[in-house]
């Protein structure tokens, strides 16, 4: 069944933001890996195998020899919410559908060894983040549910168990609906210049909604 994967969080430092996303929220982003481009991330464990994902350059060398240079400019200049993910689809009929040819991706870890990959099908224009890409892991379903619960109980979050409860999204409906389809996702429309506005998390302390421009800016 689809279901919204996961959102991408841009930031400048990936310690000081898990720090505050520690300290404002009671949310815990455990370590990740790093791109072959020199991005690395961390990871925020919600209801498996949904994650808030923070990410960052900490390799500008790699990046700037990696990355054609107009989507080094691209990604530098989108500092906040960047993207969400649609996991658990027929990649090959989005792709079909679509008229996209999937990429692969992985994520290694310190040492180099691979510790994820994945295909996923992205659409030229993303809308400043508005529209997803879809993604498909070379994982079981049972697997990444195993993985994620595993991480969710190691986070262990002051605000306790946290869920994704709704991804609010300025677009114009028409054009979300011409890239995802029917799917229904827990997600908010709204007016306005297309991107992701806010991200809301359900703890055991109620609803918070997380301030993605404030935590990529370090405030």
């Amino acid at each position: 069944m689809a279901r919204l994967d996961h959102v991408i969080l841009h930031v400048d430092d990936l310690d000081a933001a898990a720090s505050t996303m520690s300290d404002r929220y009671g949310l815990v982003a455990l370590t990740g890996g790093v791109f072959p481009d020199g991005v690395a991330n961390r990871v925020i464990p919600l209801d498996p195998p949904r994650y808030l994902e923070l990410i960052a350059i900490v390799d500008r060398e790699a990046a700037e020899r990696l990355m054609p240079s107009d989507e080094l400019l691209s990604f530098t200049s989108r500092k906040g919410w960047l993207g969400w993910a649609i996991g658990g689809i027929d990649l090959d009929e989005v792709s079909m559908r679509t008229g996209v040819e999937p990429v692969a991706g992985s994520l290694q870890d310190a040492d180099g060894v691979t510790i994820s990959s994945w295909r996923y099908v992205a659409p030229s224009d993303d809308a400043g983040g508005a529209l997803p890409f879809f993604v498909d892991y070379d994982q079981t379903a049972e697997e990444r549910r195993t993985l994620w619960t595993e991480r969710a109980a190691t986070a262990a979050h002051p605000a306790g168990s946290a869920s994704l409860a709704w991804v609010d999204i300025a677009i114009d409906e028409p054009r979300l609906r011409g890239w995802i389809g029917d799917l229904e996702l827990p997600i908010r429309l709204a007016r306005g210049t297309p991107r992701i506005r806010s991200v809301c998390v359900r703890t055991a302390d109620g609803n918070v909604i997380i301030d993605g421009d404030a935590i990529a800016s370090g405030r």
